[in-house]
């Protein structure tokens, strides 16, 4: 019986094997996108049809999270204080697409608006956050522990 690894995401069908071929490649991909996820208490539910696409590694669902992939590694600037503040932007706009996610179709079309931002933004993230997202910032509600 297999044991889900990424607590939040709401199955819509009981295939262990695709669940697992699904996490993986969430977690080996884009798991910087759900590091607030469980502290934001996100639940994302997930279609039998949507898995499937991810791990066949083909269509519009894969092109678009390699592109996040893409955008999470990509160097902000040659100094420390630029990743630290690329990584603070990137991870308050990450939330925000997070609590407005609840299910797998909303967070790709979330991500897409992201990455069009970001293009618009010429890849300044202090840009896009302050230009798109900071005023979504002050309704996000932490789970408390």
């Amino acid at each position: 019986m297999y044991r889900q690894r990424l607590h939040y995401f709401d199955y819509k069908f009981t295939d262990e094997t695709l669940m697992y071929n699904f996490e993986n490649f969430i977690y080996n991909n884009v798991k910087e996108l759900f590091s607030n996820a469980e502290y934001l208490n996100t639940r994302i539910s997930v279609s039998y049809v949507q898995a499937k696409a991810i791990t066949n590694k083909q269509g519009a669902y894969v092109e678009t999270l390699k592109s996040l992939a893409n955008t999470i590694h990509m160097d902000s600037s040659n100094t420390s204080q630029g990743y630290r503040r690329k990584n603070y932007h990137q991870q308050a706009i990450f939330s925000v697409i997070l609590t407005e996610a609840t299910s797998f179709q909303k967070l790709i079309n979330l991500i897409d608006e992201y990455l069009a931002n970001l293009v618009k933004g010429s890849f300044e993230w202090n840009v896009v956050y302050y230009s798109y997202y900071d005023a979504l910032t002050g309704g996000i509600q932490w789970k408390k522990k």
